[in-house]
């Protein structure tokens, strides 16, 4: 789901706008990201799980995300 998300974020981004971030990356020095890794549940096993690997920034996305998500559930 994560996977689809940054997809279509990506694919919304207009051609101006990568040409923009594409420059600042180069101009920058690169920065990399911790990878932290995580076990999560499988919805349907009870013993099985998936390891999900992210960086912080996309874990901070995720969890916006959700609790976006949350917020506008309590709201109805």
């Amino acid at each position: 789901m994560i996977m689809y998300f940054f997809a279509l974020l990506a694919s919304t981004a207009s051609p101006d706008a990568t040409a923009a971030a594409s420059d600042a990356t180069e101009t920058a020095p690169a920065q990399k990201e911790k990878l932290i890794c995580t076990n999560r549940p499988v919805l349907g096993s009870r013993l099985s799980t998936e390891r999900v690997c992210q960086t912080e920034s996309q874990r901070k996305a995720e969890s916006d995300m959700r609790r976006a998500q949350d917020n506008r559930r309590s709201i109805r």
